[in-house]
């Protein structure tokens, strides 16, 4: 499940040309069914050109509420790779999840694309959805 995204804009210098440049991050939330697992986002940056996936990885287990530890839920952190801002639009992407261990669940897949509508985050600096 997506907690949150947001995109950020930067800039690099090369061959004597400043690059306008464009990527996300965010943070998802997972159930912990087995110990060794791929979680990250498939997205574009093309309206649906082209889609990529950038892999997140493990960043702690889900605080509840009075600090108690969910250890079921972990915390997965995630970023694109720094794209060229070719146009100003939006991202689209999905979550996903893949089960790697041995055992009844292997190479199961699990998506969270916000009920069959993908999300959207803007490419604008500090855009970000929750």
């Amino acid at each position: 499940m997506l907690r949150k995204a947001t995109s950020h804009i930067g800039h690099e210098a090369g061959g004597g040309f400043t690059f306008t440049t464009s990527w996300f991050d965010g943070e998802i939330y997972v159930q912990n069914l087995s110990f060794n697992k791929r979680v990250g986002v498939h997205y574009t940056a093309n309206d649906g050109a082209t889609w990529h996936d950038a892999d997140g990885s493990y960043a702690g287990k889900v605080q509840a509420v009075a600090n108690v530890v969910v250890d079921s839920v972990e915390i997965w952190k995630f970023r694109t790779p720094t794209l060229n801002l070719v146009n100003p639009g939006q991202f689209r992407f999905a979550v996903y999840y893949e089960v790697k261990d041995p055992g009844p669940n292997l190479g199961k897949q699990f998506w969270d694309n916000n009920f069959s509508q993908d999300y959207f985050v803007g490419k604008g600096e500090g855009t970000t959805i929750q």
